[in-house]
């Protein structure tokens, strides 16, 4: 007797026994499928399905993607991948626990409950396995077993990150196995309602499928089985939310990276070879961003000048990359990168708050919004009276406040940069490389670049939002330290940018201060800050850049500033300084009107135009 035939022959009687009231407790029911499987076991080898294969048990690991991947007006049951949030089916879903009994549950019209072994369509779920009855008597029965849990980086809530239970799926014929491992997920629809799905779930239907190899087992059918197995585990309760500072201290990076911060980055933003001031200006910015809101401005705000393809983008990306951006889609992300602002997207920006945030703006020529990325880098909101229509369709007055400040970074390849954003920032120059040994190293580098490992740059992300989220957000500044900042500061500073130069001086000191962990400042950052842009804080003070300062050098060293002897000052046409500057005649022109309008160089009238 084969084991179908013996399992239904038991089932009847059980079912004769429930008609005469006579109660089954489950513990009997799960009994009486071990002893059918035990004993029909005996003669395992000619246990097989109406196709002439033998199926055993499979086990399955849960993907991320959203249920009804399938449906019956596609070929073979395929849809999309991707979760469908307003299919009421998803919205309702429940998650009852793994049950003790073996529940049939109804999934579709097109997949019958199964009661008894009758021969028909249907899917059944047990607690260690799925059975899939197909036409003409086929099965595929997977077994599943929890296998461990899998941490979810990119899911930051108050320091908390997701361990997601994993499975194993086992599926078996004749001389062959298929194991899958899979996570089971979860997302919140719009309605605040829980879902949970399988990872990966087109894959693993189209494996499951392929391993059965009969037509009568659809990948539909195996995509409502995994939907029912999913509903009926409970995935919820088996979801667990651990401290994330907890998990990063098994990463070997975490050490590395409260031993010397500085070196951590500097050595991972190797991509671009050399131009370490800027890196640690971008550095010292994303610190800028975590630190507590003070009066004025309170973040480092940045603008890289330089001609194109000096590697102004790159040398701040290779920075930025390695913390988390909106594109992680994680909802704590620190970077937000854009290539081009219209007038007024940053007024209707979509964040809770603008703290904690960097803004990356690549070509700040292509920004039309300046007014409201003033207001961001200084005023500590976005505050827009607007007009809306009511209820009633009539236009009403409406306020719309974006609080907080974020740390700006920009790059920019022409001097006409709006005045007030120069004012709030400190402006870096970068110059093209002259060294011939740095040359030959920027093209091995370049030559030898090897693909991103995606899963080592999403650990480090996760390493480098908890040191973030851990440094001291309000380093003191004491009386002393602040005595010797005004003895450098009061050497260079003039009245008219006093305000501005302090804040922008005193928010690098403070970044640094939080960089390497200090909660009060120490003289050693004061040290540190001056090291590397004592004179850029001259220059800001000056509004001046360091473009501008090597132009004023070539001028005086070409005697069109300080001549020699009893010789008039030459004049010098707009082609040849635009040589020297490596610009456009139309760049130049404005760099040189820049320095005009401070006094410093002097237009010569050639009979057509100055």
């Amino acid at each position: 007797m084969d084991r179908e035939t013996l399992r239904r022959i038991v089932l009847e009687k059980l079912k004769k026994n429930t008609e005469g009231k006579v109660p089954i407790d489950s513990s009997d029911m799960k009994k009486t499928h071990v002893e059918i499987d035990a004993i029909s076991q005996v003669d395992e080898k000619n246990t097989t399905g109406s196709g002439g294969d033998m199926v055993r048990d499979v086990m399955f690991v849960m993907p991320t993607s959203g249920q009804n991947f399938y449906n019956s007006d596609d070929k073979d049951g395929m849809t999309s991948s991707e979760p469908n949030y307003n299919d009421k089916s998803m919205t309702n879903m429940t998650t009852p626990g793994i049950s003790t009994q073996h529940p049939v549950v109804k999934i579709s019209s097109r997949t019958k409950e199964i009661e008894e072994d009758d021969g028909e369509e249907g899917v059944e779920v047990r607690d260690d396995r799925i059975i899939i009855r197909g036409k003409s008597k086929t099965r595929l029965e997977i077994h599943y077993k929890l296998i461990g849990t899998v941490e979810d980086g990119t899911r930051l809530v108050d320091l908390k990150v997701p361990r997601l239970p994993q499975f194993e799926l086992v599926a078996k014929k004749p001389n062959d196995t298929l194991r899958l491992n899979v996570v089971i997920d979860f997302a919140t629809t719009k309605d605040g309602k829980t879902v949970y799905f399988i990872r990966d779930k087109r894959e693993i239907v189209e494996r499951l499928y392929k391993f059965r190899n009969n037509r009568n087992i659809s990948k539909a059918m195996i995509n409502d089985a995994l939907d029912v197995w999913v509903s009926r585990i409970e995935p919820g309760k088996l979801i667990e939310w651990v401290d994330v500072r907890e998990v990063v201290k098994r990463y070997p990076e975490w050490e590395e990276i409260n031993r010397d911060p500085l070196a951590f980055f500097l050595s991972r933003a190797g991509e671009v070879v050399g131009n370490e001031k800027l890196k640690v200006a971008v550095l010292l910015a994303v610190v800028s961003s975590q630190l507590k809101k003070l009066f004025g401005i309170y973040r480092v705000h940045l603008v890289l000048s330089g001609f194109s393809g000096a590697g102004k983008s790159s040398t701040i990306k290779s920075v930025l990359k390695l913390f988390f951006n909106e594109e992680d889609r994680v909802s704590d992300y620190v970077v937000l990168d854009f290539t081009r602002l219209t007038k007024e997207a940053l007024g209707r920006l979509q964040v809770d708050t603008m703290d904690g945030k960097v803004f990356f703006i690549e070509q700040l020529d292509n920004v039309e919004g300046v007014n409201y990325l003033r207001e961001a880098m200084s005023e500590g909101k976005i505050k827009t009276l607007t007009t809306v229509k009511d209820a009633d369709g009539n236009l009403v007055s409406k306020t719309i406040v974006i609080p907080g400040q974020p740390a700006f970074i920009a790059t920019n390849v022409t001097a006409n940069i709006d005045h007030q954003i120069l004012n709030r920032s400190v402006q870096l120059y970068l110059s093209p490389a002259e060294d011939e040994a740095i040359k030959e190293k920027i093209i091995s580098t370049i030559l030898l670049r090897r693909p991103v490992d995606d899963e080592d740059l999403k650990r480090i992300k996760l390493v480098t939002y908890v040191w973030l989220k851990t440094r001291p957000s309000d380093p003191v500044l004491r009386e002393e330290v602040a005595e010797e900042v005004k003895k450098v500061l009061k050497k260079f500073i003039n009245f008219k940018n006093i305000y501005r130069a302090t804040e922008i001086t005193r928010n690098f000191i403070r970044a640094t201060a939080s960089l390497f962990g200090h909660e009060e400042v120490q003289m050693s950052d004061v040290d540190f800050v001056m090291r590397y842009f004592k004179k850029d804080i001259i220059l800001t003070t000056l509004e001046l850049s360091e473009r501008d300062l090597q132009l004023l050098k070539w001028l005086r060293d070409h005697g069109y500033i300080e001549p020699e002897g009893d010789q008039a000052v030459r004049d010098v046409p707009t082609a040849e300084v635009a040589q020297f500057l490596k610009l456009s005649t139309v760049e130049t022109k404005k760099v040189l009107d820049g320095l005009y309008d401070k006094g410093l160089v002097w237009k010569a009238y050639d009979g057509k135009k100055f």
